[in-house]
């Protein structure tokens, strides 16, 4: 059956309205405690700007635009310096930047697929994005990933309607430059959606005065557009490349920090394309490539674009040192387009029932990891859970010790810090610690799971981790919290995802209790007496966290 262009449009609109209540809802999935490290980043500079006449912020991750733009939207109903509010401002615009790409992907989807399978694919590109998991996980942060993955697709549409000569070179280079420029005031990275555009001046044969001429100006808009988002880069331009040089530092390798020591055995490219594999669950990557191989031979020259940008943005991240899976975002809405052409190519008209079977119940595992996804953020969050039976059981004076950089929430028990991130750690140091708290808590694997993998991590820290798992320290694990959805464990990241597709917002939280009340002395022998590599692989300390007391 023929899809009518009413239905056509009905269905548009009831996938867009469903990828609204995917991003929409939960947006507070952290009760205003900003436990979101790179948005809470963001939020805290937007704080101080119009405050005493600033205007210039003093923190350059994020280009200026990323941080006004959260600070407009919430003047009207957020206090001055409510972090909280802010931070919902944040993560609404995110949302709806997220939702806005729904019909965009539907369109190019439809002007690739050709006549005949137009309107399949464009509802198969309405629904790979509504559902994808990590679109509705980026909706829920208050940074800048929707915002790129926009930028990346009305890119290609104006590359394609160029192509397709409904818009001038004119105003196609013009428009490009605008969305370059205000991509870039947002983030540096948005640089790189100018592969889309410059893809589609050298595909249309050899340049014209006229299309030259159009490329300059288009040039001059983004740099115009860009500093007039992000004035920073010429109003604190010490400080601006500062930030750039550190950045670039850390994703090239040269400075080591600790949100890069997960990545110490990563295989460049193979990590990512396993990221992807596991975030698409697999059938996004595959309907993708298919999706390249039935495109119409008159419809290629319109993938190309895209598909250059994404062979080039692709070399460029797969050369860095830092793989956060955010930097594949730009990639995303590439790989989703095609994989929706694939599912229409096959459709309408129909080429086999069988392989059509197969890419809906593909396209139909991603759009249950994405409601997945996003049931997790109606659910408390594991670490304000861990703090209520905390706060339950604990009498008031009793000490917790905490790890580093998890953002553990313990509600007003004294702390401690575990001194896992020093270089000269001893024995003595943990066991100092430990015999004087009554409660351990871990929010989260990202010191356990990776810390004592890493090559230049000291050897102390397999026989604590490997102690504390099997209960030879004397703490015994009491409760674990997680945040799991309806399909379980079925679409959760894996211990081998990066760190922010589960530390962040699917965090798995311990926490024990001091029940031997060991001394010092005895628990600096037991920590050094537990020196097995084996015991403290990431694997085998899980099974020990989640071992049934």
């Amino acid at each position: 059956m023929t899809l009518t262009q009413a239905q056509y449009r009905s269905g548009l609109v009831a996938l867009i309205l469903c990828g609204a209540a995917l991003r929409l809802f939960g947006l507070n999935w952290d009760q205003g405690r900003g436990l979101h490290p790179d948005e809470g980043n963001l939020v805290r500079a937007a704080l101080t700007l119009g405050v005493d006449g600033r205007l210039i912020p003093e923190f350059h991750a994020y280009n200026d635009l990323a941080l006004w733009l959260p600070r407009i939207v919430s003047r009207p109903f957020c206090n001055t310096g409510d972090a909280a509010c802010l931070t919902i401002a944040a993560r609404f615009l995110s949302a709806v930047m997220a939702v806005a790409a729904i019909p965009l992907a539907a369109a190019l989807a439809r002007r690739l697929a050709g006549d005949v399978s137009a309107r399949a694919a464009g509802l198969a590109g309405a629904a790979l994005f509504a559902g994808a998991a990590p679109l509705v996980q980026w909706a829920h942060f208050g940074t800048t990933e929707s915002a790129l993955i926009l930028v990346v697709l009305v890119l290609w549409l104006l590359a394609v309607r160029w192509l397709d000569a409904e818009i001038g070179t004119r105003e196609m280079a013009l428009c490009s430059g605008a969305v370059i420029g205000l991509g870039f005031g947002l983030k540096t990275a948005a640089l790189s959606g100018a592969f889309i555009p410059l893809a589609a001046f050298v595909m249309a044969g050899k340049p014209d005065a006229a299309r030259v001429r159009a490329l300059g100006l288009g040039a001059g808009v983004a740099v115009g557009v860009g500093l007039a988002c992000a004035p920073s880069v010429w109003a604190a331009t010490r400080e601006w490349l500062d930030v750039m040089a550190f950045e670039s530092d850390v994703v090239t390798g040269r400075l080591p920090v600790h949100w890069t020591e997960q990545f110490h055995a990563a295989v460049p490219g193979l990590f990512e394309l396993r990221q992807l594999w596991s975030a698409s669950t697999g059938a996004g990557l595959l309907l993708a490539v298919l999706g390249v191989v039935l495109l119409p031979r008159d419809r290629r020259r319109l993938a190309a674009p895209a598909l250059v940008f994404a062979l080039i943005y692709g070399v460029i991240i797969v050369g860095w040192q830092a793989r956060f899976f955010r930097y594949l975002a730009p990639l995303f809405p590439v790989l989703l387009v095609l994989a929706a052409v694939a599912v229409g190519r096959l459709a309408q008209p129909l080429r086999s029932r069988f392989a059509l079977a197969l890419a809906l119940a593909g396209g139909g595992a991603m759009m249950m990891a994405g409601m997945d996804q996003a049931a997790i953020y109606l659910r408390t969050d594991p670490r304000i859970a861990a703090e209520t039976v905390l706060s339950a059981r604990a009498s008031p004076q009793d000490a917790v010790a905490i790890e580093p950089h998890d953002l553990a929430q313990t509600g007003k028990q004294p702390r401690l810090y575990l001194p896992l991130s020093e270089r000269d750690v001893t024995p003595e140091a943990l066991a100092e610690v430990l015999s004087q708290v009554e409660w351990v808590m871990i929010a989260s694997r990202r010191n356990w799971a990776v810390r004592p993998q890493y090559p230049q991590s000291p050897r102390v820290l397999c026989g604590y981790y490997a102690a504390l798992a099997s209960g030879d320290l004397g703490f015994v694990r009491v409760a674990a919290f997680d945040r799991r959805g309806p399909f379980g464990r079925l679409f959760a990241p894996t211990l081998a995802a990066e760190e922010t597709r589960r530390v962040f917002d699917r965090p798995e939280v311990y926490l024990l209790q001091n029940q031997a009340r060991l001394g010092a002395k005895e628990l600096a022998q037991r920590i050094s007496a537990a020196s097995d590599p084996a015991a403290c692989h990431a694997e085998a300390l899980a099974a020990g966290w989640r071992r049934v007391p």
